[in-house]
């Protein structure tokens, strides 16, 4: 069967303008313009199924060489049941080091202290900087040898393991008080030289944790000045070491 004007591609010149029994010039052109749609089509499917093939930050991080997600939030949880296990063996102290030191692991203390004071960060200079990031690393290990300064029958339950950002992944989590209400544990986490680390936590589904310390340090810091925010932030490590009633603060 020949060709017809209706068979041909749209803009094509119709044969009335070709001599009989002549190959039509747009008619060379034909096999060209067909292996460009099919190529674009095996294109396409090819992006189709490297999209596809290409892992969600949450699987991503499982598969690291590098502790996933989850593995860092659950050594965390291991030392602070150690902690209150062993509460009056270490004491506060002993516990605010050994925390510390698990921090140091399993945290991104530099880029908590960063973010927690916002814009305040741009004013210190290198070793104003130094003692901030210091002292949060300080402040958050005392804060949890105060909240969790005994052991009754707690313990942690990894939920799951989920995608926050391109780039951030959230590890859910629960704690469990036989005394106490559960409490749902958020961890955001973000790789840090290749290793996942902890950058914020909600609590029972709450604001943010550096958020909600954020507030109150810039304004502190607006209010007066590095060395004021700096003693206050003291005075609340000295207050952590009061014991307290581990029923109202785990």
């Amino acid at each position: 069967m020949g060709l017809r004007a209706c068979d041909l591609p749209r803009g094509y010149p119709s044969l009335k303008n070709e001599a009989a029994g002549a190959i039509p010039k747009w008619l060379s052109r034909v096999p060209r313009f067909f292996s460009g749609v099919v190529m674009l089509g095996l294109l396409c499917v090819i992006a189709e199924g490297v999209l596809a093939s290409e892992p969600a930050p949450s699987q991503a991080a499982e598969s690291s060489s590098s502790p996933a997600p989850r593995s860092v939030v659950e050594s965390f949880h291991a030392v602070l049941i150690d902690c209150m296990v062993r509460s009056d063996e270490l004491g506060f102290e002993g516990r605010a080091q050994r925390i510390a030191k698990s921090q140091d692991e399993t945290f991104d203390i530099p880029e908590i202290a960063r973010t927690s004071i916002l814009r305040g960060w741009k004013r210190l200079d290198t070793e104003e900087r130094t003692r901030w990031v210091a002292l949060a690393r300080q402040y958050w290990a005392s804060k949890y040898a105060h909240e969790y300064p005994s052991f009754s029958g707690q313990n942690f339950e990894t939920l799951g393991v989920e995608p926050a950002s391109d780039e951030e992944v959230m590890v859910h989590a629960r704690l469990a008080r036989p005394n106490a209400g559960d409490v749902e544990l958020d961890y955001r986490l973000r790789q840090v030289d290749g290793d996942w680390r902890i950058i914020d936590l909600h609590i029972a589904g709450g604001r943010s944790e550096v958020w909600r310390h954020r507030e109150v340090y810039y304004s502190a810091l607006e209010r007066r000045n590095f060395d004021s925010l700096v003693t206050e932030i003291n005075e609340k490590i000295a207050r952590f070491r009061t014991p307290t009633n581990p029923e109202k603060s785990n």
